[in-house]
Formats: structure tokens, sequence, C-alpha cells
């Protein structure tokens, strides 16, 4: 019983970090679209958005990386998950 309260909260956790991901993502894309409106159109407040999201950005990636490396540890995934957890970890400098 013990096993599989381990394996749903790990589930769980990968789950979250899969949204935050996600929503990181978002925030990029918007920003890439605030950034082609502010260059284009000399949007002033679109400029000031984009600077704003790139800040929340920043945020989330901290977050993330910080959670992830928490979940390999406490969790000790095999595997798939340990697999996952690595490549988002990775993934989030390029972001």
């Amino acid at each position: 019983m013990l096993r599989s309260d381990v394996m749903s909260a790990l589930d769980q956790n990968i789950q979250e970090i899969a949204a935050d991901v996600v929503r990181m993502l978002s925030l990029v894309r918007e920003s890439c679209q605030l950034a082609k409106r502010a260059l284009i159109d000399g949007d002033l407040e679109a400029a000031a958005q984009c600077v704003e999201n790139d800040h929340r950005v920043d945020a989330l990636q901290e977050e993330l990386e910080q959670k992830i490396l928490t979940v390999i540890a406490r969790r000790q995934p095999a595997a798939r998950d340990l697999r996952f957890l690595g490549a988002m970890h990775r993934a989030l400098s390029d972001i």
C-alpha cells in the first residue's frame, strides 16, 4: 500500500511539473507576440508587458528547477520518470 501511495504522489508531482512547464511555455509564446507588436507597431505597453512576462518566466524557471530537484531527492524516481524530470530540467534553460 505504501508503494502505491508513493507512486501516486510521484505521479502527482510530475503532473504538476508538466502543467507548470506548459504555463511557462504559454508565457514565452505570449511574450514573443508582445515583442513582435512592440517592435513592429512601437507599442510601449506591449514592450512593458513583455518585460513583466520575462520576470515571471524567470521566477517560474527557478521555481520549477527547485521543484524538480526536490522531487528527484524525495521521491527517488526510476527509469521513465527520472528521464522525464531530467529532460524537463535541461529544457528549462532553453525556454
